[in-house]
């Protein structure tokens, strides 16, 4: 018997074909995705398994959709990071840039935005999560820390 597959693939805020906005790192992002599963399953009861997969920023958001208990059989996590002021620190550190700015741009995202730099940790998502989810991080990646993938 011979398997079909069909793929939903989506613009996460503010990128692609999606209207210019600030990304959110997640928060709303997350909670975006978690409402495409659900319409997802209502347009079409036949799905028998229902996975994820993103990528980077794409995988942080899927794992942070799971805080949402969605529908879905698996999930893949490719280079997602645990949580993103750690990101900023290292990448920071790494180009000899000062500390205090990732203080700075916290202050900056939480007066323009509302949020905090806190509040974008994945990782905080998996509390309680039941879905299976495969990590992919290679030790090369430059954007995120392979310590991101053993955190979550």
């Amino acid at each position: 018997m011979r398997a079909a597959y069909r793929k939903i693939g989506f613009d996460i805020r503010g990128h692609g074909e999606d209207e210019p906005t600030f990304a959110t790192h997640g928060i709303l992002e997350g909670k975006g995705l978690a409402e495409l599963i659900k319409d997802t399953r209502k347009r079409y009861p036949q799905i028998s398994e229902l996975g994820l997969h993103g990528e980077s920023f794409g995988a942080s958001t899927t794992i942070e959709a799971l805080a949402y208990e969605p529908d879905v059989d698996f999930a893949v996590s490719d280079c997602a990071f645990a949580d993103l002021k750690s990101v900023l620190v290292q990448k920071l550190s790494s180009a000899h840039m000062p500390g205090f700015l990732v203080p700075l741009a916290d202050i900056g995202v939480r007066v323009r935005y509302g949020y905090t730099l806190d509040d974008m940790r994945p990782i905080d998502a998996l509390d309680g999560n039941t879905v299976p989810i495969l990590f992919i991080q290679g030790d090369s990646d430059t954007m995120v820390p392979p310590q991101s993938a053993r955190e979550l």
